[in-house]
């Protein structure tokens, strides 16, 4: 079988050595996509791909030849856009596989149409964002960023918006909203690590999963009106949209703090800026936001109660080496054992 792959910041290399691997006899073939060199530019490009759909953005040579001459058996990508137009130029495609976890990037209707299976990488960096949401945590709660950003401008400043003095994590509840893979490891390692009450937040986990986890289940408005510390984990979709809005910040504590590298539009934007502006919580932390990326005159920067990060709470140079080879697992296992359990459109 042939393999066409696209590369981005999944460098050529890195599928090269992964597939060569472990899908020994097929033919490998990677073309590269030309991304901007600047960091802002190519997160520009992300968030309209994630907006609007592989459609949204244009390749600067001919993709659709490319495949056309190849014809590729199984076409993988990690950023790079696969299109409808795309996916009728390969007339032997079989498969898409992608080094993430989202599939927005891809037609999958039009996969699903032209009988091709749609695989989806889960788990790549589940540990890369379980440990920046600590990091977070442990920013919001002890000024850390702050205190940098003070000390860089020529102040030895020790008072903050949320108040004087930082908290520690021992013994303070914190409450995760959505327990998949990344909730679970944000709980065993604050609840392990740091001696935390976790309670969680899932609607689809059971008891004795959270248990397994060092959590205890919870209502929503249960959590939220108990927990030191709200971390955010949840998918994104029409029924998760804005689940935390202004109703639900006013049942959090005064001196809460809310932390997000999930997805923004789990957060009603307004309410969260008034919530903050007010001083209705004690502050927030956020690697995600409604527009990326965000420029200097977003309303965010102007508050001193919030620690922003640019959208990378998942980039680790291990994360990325995982991409493909978790991919080309996910496709071997499927070869070997007919396992399809990545399959997003059986």
């Amino acid at each position: 079988m042939k393999i066409l792959a696209l590369a981005d910041v999944v460098t050529q290399e890195m599928i090269s050595k992964a597939f060569k691997e472990t899908l020994k006899g097929f033919e490998l073939k990677i073309i590269q996509w030309n991304i901007p060199e600047s960091a802002r530019e190519f997160q520009a490009i992300i968030s309209k791909i994630e907006q609007n759909g592989p459609e949204a953005v244009e390749y600067d040579f001919d993709i659709t030849g490319e495949i056309t001459n190849y014809e590729p058996d199984i076409l993988i990508t990690h950023f790079a856009p696969i299109t409808r137009k795309m996916v009728e130029a390969a007339g032997h495609l079989k498969f898409i596989g992608l080094m993430r976890a989202g599939t927005e990037n891809v037609d999958v209707k039009a996969a699903t149409q032209h009988g091709v299976k749609v695989f989806s990488s889960f788990g790549r960096n589940d540990n890369a964002v379980a440990e920046f949401t600590v990091g977070l945590v442990l920013s919001e709660i002890k000024n850390i960023a702050r205190g940098h950003a003070a000390l860089k401008q020529g102040k030895w400043r020790r008072r903050y918006s949320g108040g004087d003095f930082g908290m520690e994590l021992e013994d303070k509840d914190i409450g995760i909203v959505g327990f998949g893979r990344v909730g679970r490891l944000v709980s065993k390692k604050l609840h392990s690590g740091f001696g935390c009450n976790v309670l969680a937040y899932d609607p689809f986990v059971s008891e004795e999963e959270m248990k397994n986890y060092g959590a205890a289940k919870s209502g929503l408005a249960e959590l939220l009106s108990q927990a030191d510390i709200v971390s955010l984990h949840a998918r994104l979709t029409e029924e998760t949209k804005g689940l935390i809005g202004a109703e639900e910040i006013r049942l959090m504590k005064p001196n809460a703090c809310i932390v997000n590298t999930a997805r923004a539009g789990l957060i009603n934007k307004e309410a969260l800026f008034t919530a903050l502006l007010t001083k209705r919580i004690r502050g927030a932390a956020l690697d995600v936001f409604w527009e990326e990326p965000i420029d200097i005159n977003n309303e965010f920067t102007d508050l001193d109660n919030v620690t922003l990060t640019p959208h990378y709470a998942g980039t680790t140079i291990e994360s990325l080496w995982k991409s493909p080879l978790i991919l080309a697992k996910l496709l071997d296992d499927f070869f070997r054992k007919g396992h399809d359990s990545n399959v997003v459109n059986k």
